[in-house]
Order: structure tokens, then sequence, then C-alpha cells
């Protein structure tokens, strides 16, 4: 049990079996329910890297359904789920070499779909075959003539009568891709001025024809899809996506399609029918995995818990599946004993009140004081500071009525209290600020913490365990085994691992990269300011809104990185409270939230005006930048002077 049950993240690295015995269902709905394998509407299925959607569209392979039928028929097990899952890699295509210079740009279109009739039409060859549909006496079926109808298909067919069986059309088949490839590849280096390659077959006779002639002859599949599932499509040129767009707009039954890829992944719904656009809803309908899960927040938790859960009894783990937290080390700040001169927010008030009498500021914080609750006495302090901005005149009396509030709140827990107001929605920033303030690390821990860092996206989940539990076993924790709790050292080192990874491996491919690091690290580092001020403007600061009126064309470029590369994750649009329009919201991603000390809860919105969407998203100078962080800033840390700055923006 020495292996990290965590280590493996991606899917495209799992074998068939590992799917199948990793896979588990979406709690109350199921994958089938959403990606609906039978439908002959074609589906395209959205999500961030790691969202798990290769993985469940690995599922529907004919590979996973093969396992799933294993002690079955698998004939009859095609029939009972009703279709036959065509899955295709396009990672594994190299589109780029359909791109040489020196031909044009329609020989590159025609030559990538007769690539991809080829290889489509071997991949669905090779799942009938290993069907084993001719050794089903009921099926009366005839592989010759089924094959001379395929055959009939092409335009052009070398030794044709030689081709007497599905095993030698694949062949035959695999021979022509084989012809292309070499071609191609050896294009450049012979340094041709043409390929040497004849086009042999239309485009979508083999991909739609070659269905239609099984189900005329194969009695089993009168009802079943022939399901193309097209995964990563995101690595495939425009005009390449183009091709398929084409498939799907004019497809013919049986055939079906379920295309994969990234948020970022699509570059074009045109066609090459006039280049006219797919249409959402009559052509085709999408999903965006990241959302199902978001919005569906207790299946997520449930759905991710059984994924760790079937790991860890995978590597010989016997964990109890009723409480994950309970693996993980907790810490209570009221239990901690923390000396008067630890207390940072007293050292920062008696700064603030600089100019007052000695006497005044020992008297404010002397009634400010309150050993019996840290977090009362806290609370305390920001109350003060919110009587302060106010403009409360006489502070120590101020101070003196917080004190008496706070002792009768301590007793008998009044809701209607001031006390009972700003800890219904500022206690989690209030812990936070005390472990700042006392231990410079704010923590984020256990199970329950690490699934809302995910933000939907299981691989994020995955790689914080995978992060912890490493640290855990260095540190001699024996993770996962009786009651052993994963100490707070390690999750917090744990993960800082993990934010690392995740900024250095979403790095954004773009025009200027550096603008994109840049805005989300302004960004961050605009909330944190403001979560960690006096006062702050709003509780659980996460999250912002930009009027879309704010925005350039280069500001939203950016914007649009960030969210395609899921550093930001969106947020149903608010309304603006006073011109009732819906702007554009964003949480920063959780597993990145600790790089800058943001809550992981959405509640408050902070909304930036002009100036500061073009500080943070469009302008290159630091000074700048800081010049309207400060004068945020200035309206949120006593003595509250709101600065008028004339700043070179339009």
């Amino acid at each position: 049990m020495n292996t990290n049950p965590f280590n493996i993240t991606k899917a495209v690295d799992y074998s068939d079996e590992q799917i199948f015995n990793y896979w588990v269902d979406l709690p109350n709905i199921g994958f089938t329910d959403i990606i609906k394998p039978t439908s002959p509407m074609p589906m395209i299925i959205l999500g961030a890297k790691g969202s798990g959607k290769t993985h469940i569209m690995r599922y529907f392979s004919f590979s996973l359904q093969s396992l799933r039928f294993n002690n079955q028929d698998l004939l009859e097990g095609i029939v009972k789920d009703g279709y036959i899952g065509i899955y295709m890699r396009c990672s594994g295509l190299n589109s780029d070499r359909f791109a040489i210079s020196g031909l044009s740009k329609e020989i590159w279109k025609n030559l990538f779909s007769y690539y991809m009739e080829l290889w489509l039409a071997q991949l669905l060859l090779n799942n009938i075959r290993k069907m084993g549909v001719f050794k089903h006496n009921s099926s009366n079926t005839n592989e010759l003539e089924i094959t001379k109808e395929i055959l009939d298909q092409f335009d052009k067919v070398d030794n044709k009568e030689s081709i007497v069986n599905l095993d030698l059309l694949a062949s035959h088949l695999k021979e022509l891709q084989k012809k292309v490839d070499y071609e191609i590849n050896n294009y450049r280096l012979t340094g041709g001025t043409k390929l040497n390659i004849e086009i042999t077959i239309s485009p979508g006779r083999l991909i739609f024809g070659l269905p239609q002639i099984l189900i005329q002859h194969i009695a089993h599949f009168e009802h079943v899809k022939f399901l193309y599932l097209i995964d990563e499509f995101e690595n495939l040129k425009e005009y390449q996506q183009q091709y398929f767009n084409t498939l799907i707009r004019e497809k013919e039954d049986p055939v079906t399609f379920k295309v994969g890829a990234r948020l970022y992944g699509l570059r074009t719904f045109k066609t090459f029918s006039a280049e006219e656009e797919l249409k959402e809803g009559s052509e085709y309908e999408s999903y965006n995995i990241d959302k199902i899960f978001r919005d569906r927040e207790s299946d997520y938790n449930k759905f991710v818990s059984d994924i760790c859960i079937k790991r860890l009894y995978k590597h010989g783990y016997q964990v109890d599946d009723g409480d994950f937290n309970k693996y993980f080390e907790k810490s209570n700040i009221q239990q901690t004993n923390i000396s008067q001169e630890d207390k940072k927010y007293f050292k920062d008030l008696e700064k603030r009140l600089n100019g007052f009498p000695p006497k005044t500021i020992t008297e404010i914080i002397s009634n400010l004081i309150f050993e019996k609750d840290i977090i009362l006495e806290r609370t305390n302090v920001l109350i003060f500071y919110r009587h302060w901005k106010k403009g409360n005149k006489d502070l120590a009396l101020t101070s003196n009525k917080i004190r008496e509030d706070c002792k009768l709140y301590f007793d008998t827990k009044n809701s209607e209290s001031e006390h009972a107001n700003i800890l219904e929605y500022y206690k989690f920033d209030i812990i936070d600020q005390l472990y700042r303030e006392i231990y410079s690390n704010i923590l984020y821990t256990g199970f329950t913490t690490f699934v809302k860092m995910s933000a939907g996206i299981p691989k994020n989940l995955m790689i914080i365990l995978k992060h912890i539990f490493r640290w855990s076993s260095f540190n001699n924790e024996e993770p996962f085994i009786g009651n052993n709790k994963i100490s707070i050292e390690s999750q917090i080192n744990g993960l800082k691992d993990a934010s690392d990874w995740f900024l250095n491996d979403a790095r954004v491919i773009c025009d200027d990269p550096s603008k994109v690091r840049r805005s989300i690290d302004r960004i961050g580092r605009f909330l944190q300011e403001l979560r960690f001020s006096d006062l702050p403007p709003e509780c659980s600061i996460s999250t912002f809104s930009i009027s879309m009126s704010n925005l350039n064309a280069e500001s939203q470029k950016v914007i649009d990185y960030l969210e395609q590369y899921s550093y930001l994750i969106p947020v149903n649009p608010r309304r603006d409270k006073n011109t009732n329009r819906k702007d554009l919201t964003f949480q920063i991603n959780g597993i990145i939230a600790p790089v800058w000390e943001l809550s992981l809860q959405r509640r408050g919105v902070i909304r930036l005006n002009k100036n500061e969407t073009m500080a943070i998203f469009e302008i290159d100078d630091e000074k700048e930048f800081n010049k309207i962080l400060n004068s945020r800033k200035s309206e949120c840390n006593a003595p509250f002077h709101i600065e008028s700055l004339k700043l070179p923006f339009r």
C-alpha cells in the first residue's frame, strides 16, 4: 500500500480495464442520461482540462462495452445498450501533417476528409469483427454480400475480387491509409510538388454508408445507433473541425456524433455547406460537464467521494466511506493559547488610532478585548471599524458599547444583535483573518474543503489529494490507515504544490501569455487586499463582476482566455443594483485561491469600475495598477480617506 492511489490523473493514461474498474456514475441522473448515446441528436461535450470528459466518452466506447458484457453475449449486449461506440482521439492524428505549405487548402481539405473516411471506417469494422456477428446462426448474414456492397461505395478498388470478407476489407482500408501516411510524411523530403495519392471514395460514403449496409443485413442492428465519439476536438485545425461540423449537419441514420472538446477547443461552427454555421438546438446540442458538476453540487460531492473511495479500495485501503473528513487533521483557533502580544489586529488598530490621546487608545483597545472567545474579540474590532467609517465621533464611547454588546451576545446569543449579524456573514472571513494575523497562514484543510477547491473539475481534486498523500507518506503519517490523520502540515504543503501545478500546467498559449498571467495575479491581489482590509466591502471575497461596457476588445480577449483555461470560473450574471444591468461575474478557481488567500465561498461580489477593469486586464504599468488598488483600499482601511486620483485613462 505504498503506491499513491491518486497518482494517475489523466484518462488517456488509463487502460480500458482501468477506465472500467474505476468508473463511477453521477448520482441521481447518471452520465447515460446526460450523454444520451442512443439519441439521434449530435452533441458537443465541453469541459475544462481534467473535467472527466475523456473518461466519460471512453466509457461509451465499444472497448468499454466489451468489458461490461464480458460474461455475456457481446452482440446481445450491444443490442441492449442500443448503440455501438466508435471512439477516436484527435490527438493521435497529428493534424499539422495536413497543412504543409506548398499545397492549397482545398487539397488538404480533401485529403483530410479522405483520411478520416478510412480511419473511422476501420475503427467501426474492427469493432464489428470483434463482436463475432457472423457466428450467430440466427443473424442469417452473408459476409461476402456485405463486403461487396461496402466495396461498391468506392469509386475505385484494386483487386476487388480478392476482398471477400470484412477482415480483408479492413486490411485494404489500412493499406490505403498507410499510403496516405507515407506520401504526406515524405512530401517534404522528396521535394515534390504534388502528392501521389488517389482519393477513391467520396466523403461520408463509408461513415454513413457502412452502418446503413450493416443494418440492412444484420437483424440485431435494426435499432442500434452507430455512435462516433470524436474526442480532443481542440487538436484539430479550423478547416478540420469544419469537416466534422459538415458530417454533423448532413448526418444520416443510423449514425450520430458526440464531440468532446476543451472549453477553448471550438475554433469554428462553420460547415463546408457554403460555410453556413451549425445551429444549436436543431442540428446539435451542447453540454458543459463542468457546469453540470457545479450546478449539481451535492451530486458532485458524492460523485468525487465515490471516485476517491474506489481508488483507495483498489489500492488495498479499507476506508470509512461515511466521513472522509475524519482522515484529515483539523485546527480550532479557539483552542489555541494566544498571548496579547501576538494579536496583530490590536497592534494594527493602535497604529490606525495614531493621533488620538494615548489614554483614549488604551481605553478603546481595553474595551475590545474579550479573552473568553477570540472570534468574538476579532469581531469587536471589525464592528469598531464599521462604526468608525460611519462617522461616529466618540470612538471611546463606541468601543464601550461594543464591549457591552459582546458580553450580552456571549451570554444570550441574541440573533438580533450586531455581533450576530456580523458573524452570520463574516465568520469565516474573521477566522481566516485570525489565522493570517497570528500564524501568517490561512488554513484550507479537510476533504470537504478540497472538493470545493476543485471547482467542479475532478482532476483538480485528484491532483490535490495526490500531493497531500505524497507529503503525508513522506512525513510517515501512513494516510488512510486506521485512525491515522493527515497532518495540517502535509495538507498545507500538498495544497501549495497543487496550486503551483495548476498555474504551471494551465499555461495559456496566446498572443501575449504574460498579460494573461499578469491579469490573474492582479485580480487575485486586488481581491486579497480588499478581503483583508480593516473593513472588507463584502464577505467571502473571491468573486468579482465587470460591466461589459467597460471592456474593450483587448481586455475581453484576456478575460476569455482566463475563462477558457479555468483560471476564472463563470458565475451566473448578477444585476447591478442601480441600473438593473447584468454584469459578467467570475470566481477565482478554488485550486489557486490559496495563492491569494481568497475565500472558497461565493457570497459577496466585488464590482470593478472602468479604471479598475483597465488597470487589471489592460495596462502594463504596475505603478498605475497600484494607484488604482490603493484608491480602492483607502475606502476600506481606517481612517477611511477616499482619495480622488486623476488617472491617465480615457
